[in-house]
């Protein structure tokens, strides 16, 4: 069990209600087959850039990671969606995120304050299934997100790390785009998709320095371009901040 879960905002998690709640949540899990290994493609330009991106994010630190952290502070303002049309409303949305990613599970606790409302809940999530706790009710339900990869792959494709970790430990199946000039730096791009018919990502991996330093999402509402920076190293791994 993961040690993001022993400690719920002050509340010990030896306490025996919660022990109970948990230990109900991973009994309650909706099972949900694993997306298969894809085999890696034969094509030695994509076993290059993935090689270089290995080194350059750690090595075999890299694929011995075992837990990855993750916390979002979103403020959102939406106009028209409260009692009149010139109203307001300001919505945060605070988020922690834990992956283990050698096992394949975790867990998000969220807090959201809407429209004076406050809600808090707890996503429990494991390599075949996902539940839920809401604090507030002390109850549980399973989740429709599903496993470990319906639940995480936007998360995956939104962080350079763990991208580099999958690519280097358990690839899916994965496509020499195209090389690319980019800024004046020479870019391998390779894409895939985290999760089989999901959404398709495209990443830049540097020639010079290996990393991860762009992805582009073509979706409906038009393409998506984040850009990786300020890479660091820590504790022999490196990611952006």
């Amino acid at each position: 069990m993961l040690a993001c879960w022993q400690q719920i905002d002050g509340i010990d998690a030896t306490d025996w209600k919660l022990q109970k709640l948990i230990a109900g949540v991973l009994a309650a899990l909706v099972f949900l087959q694993a997306p298969a290994n894809a085999q890696q493609s034969d094509d030695p330009r994509i076993d290059q850039a993935i090689a270089r991106m290995t080194a350059a994010y750690g090595g075999d630190a890299l694929k011995n990671l075992r837990t990855v952290s993750m916390k979002i502070d979103r403020r959102l303002a939406w106009t028209g969606q409260g009692q009149t049309a010139d109203f307001v409303n300001f919505v945060s949305d605070r988020q922690h995120k834990v992956f283990d990613v050698q096992a394949q599970r975790g867990s998000v606790e969220r807090w959201v304050n809407q429209n004076g409302s406050v809600f808090h809940n707890r996503f429990v999530v494991a390599s075949d299934g996902a539940a839920v706790i809401d604090y507030f009710t002390m109850s549980k339900r399973p989740s429709e997100q599903g496993n470990y990869w319906r639940f995480y792959n936007g998360d995956y494709r939104s962080s350079d790390l763990l991208m580099a970790h999958m690519l280097a430990t358990n690839p899916p199946a994965v496509k020499y785009e195209r090389q690319e000039t980019y800024r004046g730096i020479e870019f391998d791009v390779l894409g895939f998709e985290v999760l089989a018919e999901t959404q398709r990502i495209e990443i830049f991996v540097s020639r010079e320095d290996g990393l991860i330093h762009r992805a582009i999402m073509n979706r409906p509402i038009g393409p998506v371009n984040i850009i990786f920076s300020s890479h660091r190293k820590t504790e022999g791994i490196v990611q952006c901040r």
